[in-house]
């Protein structure tokens, strides 16, 4: 297979929670067969802008073009963090995320750091995550959400197969209110992070009110569900949320858990949710919502709850489950 050297650099612009600006830049370098790295490349930027609030515009030649200008860059390929650093600073952008490709007995991995501009530290950064062409997608996603989330976490591969919303059920459970989709939610504040009232629909689009179910997804279609600027909840988010404390309550004949407290507090439906044979259980009694943190190679973070109380623990994420997203302030 032959090998060569891969540059790609794409400016990704969001607000920050100041409500200014940033630019991120995304560097993806490698050792992988030709083209490749225009894939790993176009799915980063699509899984970024998808799990918040970016813009992406790319930069590939400028970039390539002052790394070539130093000397140890054309002698050895290698960039470390200072450089990276100074080349954020000169192309205007407060964070670039370093993403690395490598070969490795017989598989391709990826993983990704998430550099400060200003102090050449690592912000956030992700175990390698192995991928094919064939799910080079939810790879690239998954390493999006680690970096955005603000952890480090041990990224599994995403699971393959169908990974859409379940069974396109959108049927409020005992739900007098018109299950109409909208592309916003106002949002609640909660330990600093900003919660949806009501969960995801169809793809990008909420449902009209917090009681309504809304559809139900494997992990793989849950990451890439919330509207654009939001995204999945982290456990850590997830565990803060339900330390919070919550009690078993009901909104027009539909029960589940509200959660928070005073006045800063979100409903969330026991939607139940699809087995694994497609069989849609425990609705009304319980809810099981997606987090964006994977325990293993097949299970991943979930809160879940019952009129008896609620807990996050990692569970089979071969199940179609509720979304409830979040966004930075």
């Amino acid at each position: 297979m032959k090998k060569v050297i891969i540059f790609l650099l794409v400016l990704i612009c969001a607000s920050s929670v100041l409500g200014q600006q940033q630019k991120v830049a995304i560097y993806v370098t490698g050792s992988i067969e030709e083209g490749v790295n225009d894939f790993v490349g176009a799915y980063l930027v699509d899984a970024i802008v998808k799990s918040s609030n970016y813009l992406a515009v790319e930069r590939t030649a400028d970039f390539l073009k002052e790394l070539n200008k130093e000397q140890g860059y054309q002698r050895t390929g290698a960039v470390d963090d200072d450089q990276i650093s100074k080349l954020g600073k000169q192309f205007g952008v407060q964070l670039v995320c370093v993403a690395k490709i490598v070969q490795m007995g017989g598989g391709q991995f990826v993983s990704a750091r998430l550099i400060d501009v200003e102090t050449a530290t690592v912000k956030s950064s992700t175990k390698p995550v192995t991928f094919t062409i064939e799910d080079i997608d939810k790879s690239c996603a998954a390493i999006a959400i680690s970096l955005i989330s603000g952890e480090t976490v041990d990224v599994k591969k995403p699971m393959t197969g169908n990974d859409n919303k379940g069974n396109n059920n959108t049927t409020p459970i005992k739900n007098n209110t018109p299950n109409t989709n909208k592309l916003d939610d106002v949002g609640v504040e909660i330990n600093g992070l900003i919660w949806a009232t009501c969960n995801v629909g169809e793809q990008g689009t909420f449902v009209s009110a917090p009681q309504n179910s809304g559809n139900y997804y494997r992990w793989g279609g849950a990451y890439r569900a919330c509207p654009a600027g939001w995204r999945l909840p982290t456990q850590k988010e997830l565990d803060a949320l339900k330390t919070l404390g919550s009690k078993w309550t009901s909104i027009d004949g539909v029960a589940g858990r509200q959660f928070g407290s005073g006045e800063n507090t979100i409903f969330l439906p026991a939607t139940g949710y699809y087995d694994a044979k497609g069989y849609h259980v425990l609705a009304s009694k319980w809810g099981v919502y997606w987090s964006s943190t994977y325990n293993n190679s097949n299970s991943s973070y979930q809160l879940s709850f019952s009129d008896t109380g609620a807990f996050v623990s990692p569970e089979k994420d071969n199940r179609q489950l509720s979304v409830r997203c979040v966004r930075e302030k």
